[in-house]
């Protein structure tokens, strides 16, 4: 395999494009996708093509090849896109011309079927990231630590008493012979 970069690119079709949004999988009635096809995998189609499967998905999610794919469309997704196009105010006027019942219909195609920008909620995490600096520690860590702490212990009793003998050194005049050696403090 080579670079993609370097890689020469494969043109599509306006009738290729057509043929892979065709070939995209159809929501079974519960609407999740049919999986049992696995010949219609994005990755599948974009080896037939020799596209990647991010090309493909951005065809079958209406993201690219808009104008090639558009007459190929459900009526529910032209709805949903001419939505998603118009300006603030045209939504309001959309909105406006639907009588009571189409409006709620058409308001519950939107909420089911809003595409929002970045990652879907769950698609990485199931939610923040703990820190762990501040969870407990494990069961071999505290272990660990409390049997050096007797040695720790030991070692700080040493150096605070090393500490005030050279205090009470200090202390005294520069005529008295109260040095300190370093062998001492260690």
């Amino acid at each position: 395999m080579g670079n993609p970069a370097t890689a020469p690119r494969t043109h599509l079709t306006v009738e290729a494009v057509r043929e892979i949004f065709n070939l995209r999988p159809q929501l079974s009635p519960n609407g999740f996708l049919d999986a049992s096809n696995h010949d219609n995998c994005p990755r599948a189609v974009a080896k037939r093509y020799g596209v990647t499967s991010k090309v493909v998905r951005d065809i079958w999610n209406r993201k690219t090849w808009v104008h090639a794919t558009q007459e190929l469309w459900t009526q529910k997704e032209k709805l949903v896109h001419l939505f998603e196009t118009a300006s603030p105010d045209r939504r309001c006027k959309i909105l406006s011309t639907l009588d009571g019942e189409q409006k709620t219909a058409f308001q519950e195609i939107l909420r089911t079927t809003r595409r929002r920008p970045g990652r879907p909620v769950g698609a990485k995490d199931f939610g923040p990231r703990s820190d762990n600096r501040l969870k407990a520690p494990k069961r071999e860590q505290q272990e660990y630590f409390n049997k050096h702490e007797c040695d720790s212990s030991a070692e700080n009793s040493s150096v605070e008493s090393s500490m005030t003998m050279h205090d009470e050194a200090s202390s005294l005049d520069d005529s008295s012979e109260a040095r300190i050696s370093i062998g001492e403090l260690c």
